[in-house]
């Protein structure tokens, strides 16, 4: 091979590393620009992730509240019917009870005995 054959061959393989340096440039010029785009999604994501479990919190509490106060209320009810159900009869009410069983005496024992 000549000297002049060798300096074309290494031009040739010049030119094609060019022109593989040229493509992988823009490959990485590509790929930098997906990796950008990629982070600023990423970034996105975490931030409704955040919202999400903020949310989820809020709704969380929410909830729990709403049993705690449900729980108070359920007791409270349970108190007051253990209260009606062991409360004492006033002397008012006993009274009624009294009337209530009271029977009139006859009208000819009445006859025979004196009022005084």
């Amino acid at each position: 091979m000549s000297t002049l054959e060798k300096v074309q061959l290494l031009e040739e393989r010049i030119k094609r590393a060019i022109t593989l340096i040229d493509k992988l440039k823009s490959e990485n010029e590509t790929l930098k620009d997906e990796v950008e785009l990629l982070k600023m999604h990423n970034e996105e994501l975490k931030s409704y992730s955040s919202d999400y479990n903020k949310n989820n919190r809020l709704i969380e509490e929410g909830i729990t509240n709403a049993l705690t106060q449900l729980d108070h209320l359920e007791q409270s009810a349970e108190a007051e019917d253990k209260e009606e159900h062991f409360s004492f009869k006033s002397p008012a009410s006993e009274q009624d009870d009294d009337m209530e069983s009271y029977t009139a005496p006859d009208e000819e024992e009445d006859v025979d005995k004196p009022l005084y």
